[in-house]
Protein backbone atom coordinates (compact mmCIF):
# COMPACT_ATOMS: atom_id res chain seq x y z
CA UNK A 1 0.00 0.00 0.00
CA UNK A 2 1.39 3.73 -1.41
CA UNK A 3 1.84 6.27 1.25
CA UNK A 4 -1.48 7.99 0.20
CA UNK A 5 -3.90 5.05 0.34
CA UNK A 6 -2.13 4.00 3.77
CA UNK A 7 -3.59 7.49 6.09
CA UNK A 8 -7.11 7.23 4.09
CA UNK A 9 -7.59 3.20 5.35
CA UNK A 10 -6.89 4.25 8.50
CA UNK A 11 -9.23 6.51 8.90
CA UNK A 12 -12.07 4.25 9.75
CA UNK A 13 -10.33 2.31 12.05
CA UNK A 14 -9.15 5.66 13.97
CA UNK A 15 -12.40 6.79 14.16
CA UNK A 16 -13.95 3.64 15.03
CA UNK A 17 -11.54 2.79 17.90
CA UNK A 18 -12.06 6.34 19.22
CA UNK A 19 -15.63 5.61 19.16
CA UNK A 20 -15.18 2.43 21.55
CA UNK A 21 -12.71 4.42 23.85
CA UNK A 22 -15.37 7.11 23.99
CA UNK A 23 -18.72 5.05 24.81
CA UNK A 24 -20.53 8.90 25.85
CA UNK A 25 -19.66 9.86 22.46
CA UNK A 26 -21.18 7.21 20.44
CA UNK A 27 -24.32 7.48 22.64
CA UNK A 28 -24.58 10.97 21.36
CA UNK A 29 -24.27 10.65 18.19
CA UNK A 30 -26.85 7.98 17.89
CA UNK A 31 -29.76 10.38 20.11
CA UNK A 32 -29.00 12.96 17.45
CA UNK A 33 -29.66 10.49 14.88
CA UNK A 34 -32.69 9.49 16.93
CA UNK A 35 -34.09 12.64 17.18
CA UNK A 36 -34.07 13.49 13.59
CA UNK A 37 -35.87 10.88 12.98
CA UNK A 38 -38.28 10.56 15.04
CA UNK A 39 -39.96 14.55 13.73
CA UNK A 40 -39.81 13.07 10.26
CA UNK A 41 -41.68 9.62 11.35
CA UNK A 42 -44.56 11.79 13.52
CA UNK A 43 -44.80 14.28 10.56
CA UNK A 44 -45.27 11.40 7.49
CA UNK A 45 -47.59 10.10 10.07
CA UNK A 46 -49.60 12.82 10.58
CA UNK A 47 -49.99 13.89 6.77
CA UNK A 48 -51.15 10.64 6.12
CA UNK A 49 -53.49 10.63 9.02
CA UNK A 50 -54.72 13.85 8.09
CA UNK A 51 -55.08 12.68 3.98
CA UNK A 52 -56.99 9.25 5.25
CA UNK A 53 -59.57 12.00 7.16
CA UNK A 54 -60.24 14.44 4.48
CA UNK A 55 -60.80 11.28 2.18
CA UNK A 56 -63.60 9.83 4.48
CA UNK A 57 -65.14 13.45 4.43
CA UNK A 58 -65.14 13.83 1.05
CA UNK A 59 -66.67 10.66 0.61
CA UNK A 60 -69.52 11.26 3.37
CA UNK A 61 -70.43 14.42 1.29
CA UNK A 62 -70.32 12.87 -1.93
CA UNK A 63 -72.83 10.42 -0.46
CA UNK A 64 -74.91 13.62 0.47
CA UNK A 65 -74.55 14.76 -2.68
CA UNK A 66 -72.68 17.87 -1.29
CA UNK A 67 -70.01 18.08 -3.70
CA UNK A 68 -70.58 16.64 -7.10
CA UNK A 69 -68.49 14.19 -8.62
CA UNK A 70 -66.63 15.59 -11.25
CA UNK A 71 -65.49 13.18 -14.33
CA UNK A 72 -62.79 14.76 -16.74
CA UNK A 73 -63.14 13.69 -19.93
CA UNK A 74 -60.84 14.05 -23.14
CA UNK A 75 -63.11 17.32 -24.01
CA UNK A 76 -62.75 18.75 -20.36
CA UNK A 77 -58.62 18.38 -21.54
CA UNK A 78 -59.24 19.76 -24.21
CA UNK A 79 -61.01 22.78 -23.66
CA UNK A 80 -58.53 23.57 -20.35
CA UNK A 81 -55.50 23.28 -22.79
CA UNK A 82 -57.07 26.13 -25.34
CA UNK A 83 -59.61 28.11 -23.68
CA UNK A 84 -59.83 30.54 -26.24
CA UNK A 85 -60.48 28.36 -29.43
CA UNK A 86 -63.65 27.24 -26.75
CA UNK A 87 -65.02 30.64 -26.79
CA UNK A 88 -64.83 31.34 -30.12
CA UNK A 89 -66.71 27.94 -30.72
CA UNK A 90 -69.37 28.45 -27.88
CA UNK A 91 -70.43 31.89 -29.82
CA UNK A 92 -73.14 30.83 -32.36
CA UNK A 93 -73.34 32.97 -35.49
CA UNK A 94 -76.67 35.22 -36.44
CA UNK A 95 -79.36 33.44 -37.91
CA UNK A 96 -82.39 34.59 -39.95
CA UNK A 97 -85.55 33.26 -38.34
CA UNK A 98 -85.32 30.72 -41.23
CA UNK A 99 -82.21 29.26 -39.92
CA UNK A 100 -80.17 31.10 -42.92
CA UNK A 101 -76.90 32.33 -41.54
CA UNK A 102 -76.44 36.71 -42.25
CA UNK A 103 -72.93 38.45 -42.33
CA UNK A 104 -73.15 40.81 -39.38
CA UNK A 105 -72.94 44.67 -40.92
CA UNK A 106 -70.06 46.10 -41.64
CA UNK A 107 -69.27 50.12 -40.34
CA UNK A 108 -72.69 52.58 -39.37
CA UNK A 109 -74.90 50.06 -42.51
CA UNK A 110 -78.57 50.43 -40.87
CA UNK A 111 -79.93 46.87 -41.64
CA UNK A 112 -84.00 47.55 -42.21
CA UNK A 113 -85.83 44.48 -41.51
CA UNK A 114 -88.74 43.02 -43.59
CA UNK A 115 -91.21 43.80 -40.73
CA UNK A 116 -90.16 47.94 -40.69
CA UNK A 117 -90.19 47.83 -44.69
CA UNK A 118 -93.35 46.63 -45.06
CA UNK A 119 -94.27 48.88 -41.86
CA UNK A 120 -93.95 52.07 -43.80
CA UNK A 121 -96.09 51.71 -46.80
CA UNK A 122 -98.76 50.05 -44.35
CA UNK A 123 -98.34 53.18 -42.49
CA UNK A 124 -98.21 55.30 -46.04
CA UNK A 125 -101.32 54.04 -46.99
CA UNK A 126 -103.58 53.56 -43.74
CA UNK A 127 -103.33 57.70 -43.68
CA UNK A 128 -104.17 57.86 -47.46
CA UNK A 129 -107.07 55.69 -47.44
CA UNK A 130 -108.92 57.15 -44.08
CA UNK A 131 -112.01 58.50 -44.05
CA UNK A 132 -111.16 62.36 -44.03
CA UNK A 133 -108.94 61.51 -46.91
CA UNK A 134 -112.15 60.07 -48.97
CA UNK A 135 -114.11 62.72 -47.46
CA UNK A 136 -111.76 65.78 -48.23
CA UNK A 137 -111.70 64.69 -52.07
CA UNK A 138 -115.45 63.79 -51.96
CA UNK A 139 -116.10 67.35 -50.62
CA UNK A 140 -113.58 69.01 -53.42
CA UNK A 141 -115.80 67.41 -56.12
CA UNK A 142 -118.81 67.73 -55.07
CA UNK A 143 -118.45 71.40 -54.50
CA UNK A 144 -116.88 71.75 -58.10
CA UNK A 145 -119.42 70.24 -59.90
CA UNK A 146 -122.38 72.28 -57.58
CA UNK A 147 -120.52 75.59 -58.73
CA UNK A 148 -120.26 74.44 -62.60
CA UNK A 149 -124.36 73.21 -62.03
CA UNK A 150 -124.78 77.38 -60.98
CA UNK A 151 -122.71 78.99 -63.35
CA UNK A 152 -124.39 77.00 -65.99
CA UNK A 153 -128.43 77.98 -64.46
CA UNK A 154 -127.10 81.50 -64.47
CA UNK A 155 -126.08 82.06 -67.58
CA UNK A 156 -129.03 79.43 -69.16
CA UNK A 157 -131.29 82.23 -67.38
CA UNK A 158 -129.56 85.06 -69.01
CA UNK A 159 -129.93 83.57 -72.39
CA UNK A 160 -133.65 82.64 -72.15
CA UNK A 161 -134.25 87.12 -70.57
CA UNK A 162 -132.14 88.01 -73.76
CA UNK A 163 -134.46 85.65 -75.76
CA UNK A 164 -137.63 87.28 -74.13
CA UNK A 165 -136.30 90.57 -75.09
CA UNK A 166 -135.75 89.76 -78.56
CA UNK A 167 -139.16 88.02 -79.23
CA UNK A 168 -141.02 91.22 -78.03
CA UNK A 169 -138.61 93.84 -79.41
CA UNK A 170 -140.83 96.09 -82.27
CA UNK A 171 -137.49 97.57 -83.53
CA UNK A 172 -135.44 95.73 -85.91
CA UNK A 173 -132.44 97.26 -85.14
CA UNK A 174 -132.65 96.55 -81.52
CA UNK A 175 -133.83 93.12 -82.65
CA UNK A 176 -130.17 92.63 -84.67
CA UNK A 177 -128.29 93.65 -81.23
CA UNK A 178 -130.46 91.21 -78.98
CA UNK A 179 -129.96 88.21 -81.53
CA UNK A 180 -125.92 89.14 -81.63
CA UNK A 181 -126.05 89.13 -77.65
CA UNK A 182 -128.12 85.96 -77.36
CA UNK A 183 -125.68 84.38 -80.19
CA UNK A 184 -122.60 84.99 -77.56
CA UNK A 185 -124.71 83.93 -74.73
CA UNK A 186 -125.53 80.51 -76.20
CA UNK A 187 -121.85 79.91 -76.58
CA UNK A 188 -121.43 80.86 -72.91
CA UNK A 189 -123.84 78.56 -72.22
CA UNK A 190 -122.47 75.59 -73.98
CA UNK A 191 -118.78 76.20 -72.34
CA UNK A 192 -120.68 75.94 -68.74
CA UNK A 193 -122.92 73.03 -69.49
CA UNK A 194 -119.21 71.22 -70.79
CA UNK A 195 -117.99 72.18 -67.12
CA UNK A 196 -120.96 71.05 -65.87
CA UNK A 197 -120.42 67.61 -67.17
CA UNK A 198 -116.40 67.36 -66.38
CA UNK A 199 -117.24 68.06 -62.99
CA UNK A 200 -119.60 65.39 -63.09
CA UNK A 201 -117.39 62.73 -64.69
CA UNK A 202 -114.82 64.06 -62.27
CA UNK A 203 -116.70 62.76 -59.61
CA UNK A 204 -118.22 59.42 -60.79
CA UNK A 205 -114.75 58.61 -61.66
CA UNK A 206 -113.82 58.99 -57.76
CA UNK A 207 -116.54 56.99 -57.11
CA UNK A 208 -115.76 54.62 -58.58
CA UNK A 209 -112.00 54.56 -57.11
CA UNK A 210 -113.88 54.25 -53.93
CA UNK A 211 -116.12 51.68 -54.46
CA UNK A 212 -112.63 49.61 -55.81
CA UNK A 213 -111.17 50.50 -52.24
CA UNK A 214 -113.49 48.74 -50.03
CA UNK A 215 -114.03 51.62 -47.32
CA UNK A 216 -117.64 51.67 -45.83
CA UNK A 217 -120.30 53.19 -48.10
CA UNK A 218 -121.40 55.42 -44.93
CA UNK A 219 -118.26 57.55 -45.08
CA UNK A 220 -119.34 59.60 -48.59
CA UNK A 221 -123.33 59.58 -48.35
CA UNK A 222 -123.61 62.62 -46.87
CA UNK A 223 -123.44 65.15 -49.76
CA UNK A 224 -124.15 63.28 -52.09
CA UNK A 225 -127.67 65.01 -53.15
CA UNK A 226 -125.55 67.32 -54.64
CA UNK A 227 -124.67 66.03 -57.94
Amino acid sequence: MDQVAKPAAACPRDYTMSMLKNPNKALQIFLLALLLLVPVFSLSQSLGEIARQYRKEREAREKQGKIPIRVFTNDDVARTASPTSTDERAQPEPTTQKGKRVNPPSGNAVVTTSSESSAQPAATQDITKSKEYWQARFKSARATLLHAKEEQTLVEDELRLLQIQQARELDPDRSRKLNTRIDTKSIEVESRRAATEKAREALNNLEREFKESGAPQDWIDSGKDQN
